[in-house]
């Protein structure tokens, strides 16, 4: 064998033979019956991109030096520019799958080089490379350099039209509202997802290429709902009770074909806004006025609760590295509450006089908006902003939330999903770490029910576990730097990864979100509360890890999340309530277990236990944990509420304890309902709270009583870096809390028989900026204070992988990667078929000689065959 392409030709002509084979046997079963056929669930993101799509046009990507190594037709095209002579090329045996439309759900043969498998995850067998390699476990500082800023645009010709039809109806609060997405929402969402992520960027255009025609009808939900109605609820003249379909593409997402305008440049991720083009999937559940909830689990219904989506959203198409470039996002203007009509004509022209508002596109439309022009920031943390001079006004809480529910969809288009683990790379060469061309498998879901799947992420970014304390099965993202945040979050050295939520969001098989139970703060888990849902370091990570991003972890946008914030092993492995019926040590200031009164859908905060405060400690709020026995009835139908399923049931002797409106945390109990926020007076202060201290703005802290007291105080607090302790203003005094659970008692200016007495919370729940600044940005281990150490020592500090790096949170030490993650130099899977052809064909041809040799030699003795 003298040329590897001869070699590859003629491994793949024998391979071609053995899919032959296969193909014949599936048809074959396709003679027996139907029943052979196999049903396969597709994915709802953006597949991959076509193989005879052009590459997007990069100035200089880093993966662009090794891609020829492991990308087939990639190498060829090289081989073709290089040598003129050469006419051949090839671009492997790729997966082909027949998709056979069946609504919902799509029948295909898989006419692969593997059998489908049917054991679960765990046993599922996957091609992993075995070459040898030399690794570079470092990323280079010097490519590093090439990833700037992501400039995220949205095309909002749909919001316009939306916005003409209002006007010509004279609907202000739908002008309103659409105003508000254009010039705000977007924006705001454009900036933040810019300051934290870093890509190489884009030197020409993003032109959408065909989902008209292509495998789209296989791979997006088919609803049959669309509407067009703009708020039915709140629009004059509208009854809601016409509904007009949408004849798009991709039926009611907007994932344009390739006649329709792309933009020529600026941009890296091309996003297509819509509104109410797909309300009555994925559903948002309010079980207070800032908590909507995605589940198909829907015990806030139970409770009285009422449903609205809000947003959804899903990628369209990736480039030559699988990294989304084009998504789409649709609002629900029914999700918007609280809206307060404005002149929308005279805020228009104020912005367009700013220089603000939208941009033409290649059509010369005004259609295209980018990450200028918000009137204010998103508040993260905060969410029900302390800013009361907004110039948002009244509107500034709905801004707030939905951007923050936009920040959230947009992290799915990023890559936050399930779907896109399949396509993660190595970060360094861009060499694929789930096996290319992806295979049918069979797998076990969350839910138990056993699912073919085409793609399942390798056993190097998602493994199945199953749950100690309950028994549940879930599955974890393992990648490495999301490991490490995981393990410097929780004070864990032996997590393995993120739990992705492990109860239905949908159709989802693995989770696309992060698990509540462990993450019930972050903006990415499966629930979205503005008042503590934060964009994460876990996110970053989740993200770099991809290969396709850089993160800036000291973006001014990014928190650390306080849920299990520093709680240890324990907070991830035990129950949240033990078989008594307590709060484990680990498990305090994050979960509950003060059983609340309720009838008819109301608490009753007279006969309920004492106040708590929320896992942020910026609300005051009363635990979600009731006896079903206890309860009339639920919710404004009057409904019993059922036991929790006996996955969850942790009393040994009360089957009846469970949450009441809050179940994704696998129901354990968390005090949530009733919020009192302690940036705002709501003017409910007794004189003795206010004489104990009670005090509101971005300062405030919400505090527990040791019991003295059956509520809690909003009190002034300090996060004191130089002493590395927590300061509490209370009774007219600064109290320093030199541990967790510290009891200071209050003056009692009332002559009470028992004076007020308040317990110091957790310095990792209530200032997680006394501990290691992003978790270390996952560059380095985040020591805890132990118990022999001096009170003199940090509460936490960063140790880097580098040692030359300085900063306190690691940002300067470049990602590490060990060789299990894959090769960190991709090597072709082509010198490997050529070893294998070699040896093989030099066995072929001694034993034909041998074969010769010994027929001769026998011939000459006169011995016969």
């Amino acid at each position: 064998f003298n040329s590897d392409e001869t070699m590859a030709v003629r491994l793949n002509f024998i391979t071609a033979a053995a899919a032959a084979i296969l193909l014949h046997v599936a048809a074959a079963r396709d003679d027996i019956g139907a029943s052979n056929v196999l049903k396969v669930h597709q994915p709802r993101h953006a597949p991959p991109r076509p193989a005879d799509a052009p590459d997007v046009d990069y100035e200089n990507h880093p993966f662009d030096q090794y891609r020829h190594l492991y990308d087939d037709r990639h190498y060829h095209e090289r081989r073709r520019r290089r040598d003129s002579k050469s006419s051949h090329q090839n671009d492997g045996l790729r997966s082909r799958l027949r998709w056979l439309n069946n609504d919902e759900d799509s029948m295909i043969y898989a006419q692969t080089q593997d059998v489908l498998s049917d054991n679960n995850f765990e046993e599922t067998k996957t091609t992993e490379s075995t070459t040898n390699t030399s690794p570079t476990t470092t990323l280079d500082p010097t490519t590093d350099s090439l990833y700037k800023p992501l400039r995220i645009q949205f095309d909002v010709r749909h919001l316009i039209k939306e916005m003409e039809i209002a006007r010509s109806s004279g609907n202000t609060i739908v002008m309103t509202k659409l105003q508000l997405l254009i010039y705000e929402v977007l924006p705001m969402t454009a900036q933040v997802w810019g300051d934290t992520l870093r890509v190489i960027p884009v030197k020409g255009g993003i032109y959408p290429l065909a989902a008209k025609g292509s495998s789209a009808e296989a791979w997006l939900p088919n609803d049959g709902e669309g509407s067009n109605e703009q708020d039915a609820g709140s629009n004059p003249g509208n009854d809601g009770t016409e509904s007009v379909l949408y004849e798009d593409p991709v039926r009611v997402f907007y994932c344009p074909d390739e006649t329709t305008s792309g933009i020529s440049g600026g941009a890296d991720l091309l996003i297509y806004a819509t509104v109410n083009r797909h309300c009555g999937g994925e559903i948002y559940i309010p079980t207070s006025r800032n908590r909507r909830t995605r589940s198909g689990n829907n015990q806030a219904q139970e409770a009285g609760g009422g449903g609205g989506t809000l947003a959804s959203a899903l990628s369209c198409q990736r480039d030559q590295y699988d990294r989304p470039i084009t998504g789409s996002i649709d609002f629900c203007l029914s999700g918007m509450d609280g809206t307060s009509s404005v002149d929308v004509d005279e805020a228009i022209a104020q912005k367009e006089s700013q220089g603000f508002g939208p941009s033409p596109n290649d059509n010369g439309e005004n259609v295209i908006v980018g990450s200028n022009g918000a009137s204010t920031i998103w508040d993260g943390w905060f969410g029900k902003s302390m800013d009361l001079d907004s110039p948002l006004e009244s509107n500034g809480d709905v801004v707030q939330y939905t951007a923050g529910v936009a920040i959230h969809e947009i992290g799915h288009v990023l890559g936050v999903s399930s779907d896109s683990l399949s396509y993660f790379r190595h970060p360094i060469t861009g060499y694929p770490l789930t096996p290319r061309p992806f295979t049918l498998s069979s797998v076990t879901c969350v839910t138990g029910e056993k699912r073919n799947l085409v793609g399942i992420p390798s056993k190097t970014v998602m493994k199945a576990g199953t749950d100690k304390g309950t028994g549940k099965r879930y599955f974890e993202v393992i990648t490495p730097t999301v490991q490490r945040i995981v393990q410097n979050h929780f004070n864990c050295s032996t997590a393995t990864g993120a739990r992705l939520e492990n109860q239905p969001t949908g159709a989802d098989c693995f989770g696309s979100h992060f698990d509540e139970r462990h993450f019930f703060t972050d903006i990415m888990g499966a629930v979205f509360s503005p008042a503590v849902n934060v964009l994460s370091p876990l996110v970053l990570a989740y993200l770099e890890d991809s290969g396709w991003y850089r993160a800036n972890y000291q973006s001014n946008y990014v928190h650390i999340g306080t849920f299990g914030h520093g709680a240890g092993c324990a907070f991830l492995e035990e129950s949240c309530i033990d078989s008594d019926g307590n709060v484990p040590e680990a498990m305090e200031g994050n979960f509950c277990n003060s059983l609340i009164s309720a009838s008819g859908g109301s608490i009753d905060l007279s006969s309920s236990g004492p106040q708590k405060c929320d896992p942020t400690h910026t609300q005051k709020a009363y635990c979600d944990w009731v006896d079903t026995n206890a309860l009339i009835g639920i919710g404004k139908t009057g409904q019993t509420l059922e036991s929790a399923p006996e996955f969850f049931q942790y009393v040994d002797d009360n089957s009846n304890l469970r949450p009441y409106t809050f179940t994704a945390a696998d129901y354990c109990p968390i005090p949530h309902l009733s919020q009192y926020s302690c940036f705002v007076d709501g003017g409910r202060a007794t004189q003795e709270q206010l004489n104990a201290g009670e005090y509101y703005g971005s300062d405030s802290r919400c505090v527990e009583t040791d019991g003295s007291r059956s509520y809690s105080l909003c009190l002034q607090t300090n996060c004191n870096q130089d002493l590395g302790q927590v300061e509490i203003i209370a009774g007219g005094q600064r109290r320093t809390c030199e541990y967790d659970g510290q009891v200071h008692i209050l003056d009692d200016d009332e002559n009470n028989s028992e004076p007020v007495r308040i317990k110091c919370p957790k310095a990792a729940l209530i200032c997680p900026e006394l501990f290691c600044p992003a978790n270390c940005a996952g560059r380095g281990e985040c020591v805890y204070r132990s118990d022999d150490d001096t009170a003199d020592q940090p509460l936490a500090k960063c140790v880097c992988d580098s040692e030359d790096d300085t900063t306190k949170g690691c940002f300067r030490t470049p990602l590490k990667f060990s060789e299990s993650y894959g090769p960190a130099i991709a090597q072709t899977n082509r010198a490997n078929k050529a070893v294998f052809l070699a040896i093989v064909g030099s066995l072929v041809i001694g034993l034909a000689i041998l074969y010769i040799v010994v027929r001769q030699w026998k011939a000459r003795q006169n011995v016969f065959m």
